[in-house]
């Protein structure tokens, strides 16, 4: 079952887009003391030469799921260095199966694995917003790791722990 649901997430992208800078840098306070390897692994892009307009979308779709999972009442067990590997290496390998289809084959793939996904309004979520930044048109050798790195957020919250919260 799903952490987030579609009203929840709803709620935490139009709040994330109504917020002023000061908002954003408290709920990333919270974020650096609830998910320091999360938010240090978007962080860290701009050392291997990503731009920071590409960083800011997916630092964005980490605040728009931390918030979503406030909303729900729900946080997620610290996410692990460790964990986030090992879900990296399980989407690479889906992602390779997916490389080796052509057209359609290759679109049904991709449809399924984000219907199919445990947090699947969220993986559409960001899967769209990826999009719509321009990650796909990149040269695959550099939009690759950042798609990886969005879909990592999503496949971490469907891999941790939940543990309730009051809000």
């Amino acid at each position: 079952m799903a952490k987030i649901n579609l009203n929840e997430l709803a709620k935490a992208i139009n709040v994330a887009k109504a917020m002023k800078q000061k908002e954003a840098e408290t709920v990333f306070t919270e974020i650096y003391a609830q998910q320091p390897d999360l938010l240090g692994s978007l962080v860290t892009l701009k050392q291997i030469g990503y731009e920071q307009s590409q960083i800011q979308v997916l630092l964005n779709i980490l605040l728009v799921t931390h918030l979503a999972l406030q909303y729900s009442g729900l946080r997620i067990k610290l996410v692990t260095k460790e964990e986030q590997k090992a879900h990296l290496a399980h989407y690479v390998e889906h992602f390779k199966a997916v490389e080796k289809l052509e057209g359609q084959a290759r679109e049904t793939a991709l449809q399924e694995y984000t219907d199919g996904h445990k947090e699947n309004y969220l993986m559409a979520y960001v899967t769209r917003t990826m999009f719509e930044a321009g990650f796909t048109e990149l040269p695959p050798s550099k939009g690759k790791f950042l798609i990886m790195a969005g879909t990592n957020i999503v496949n971490s919250v469907a891999g941790a722990a939940a543990l309730k919260i009051g809000i």
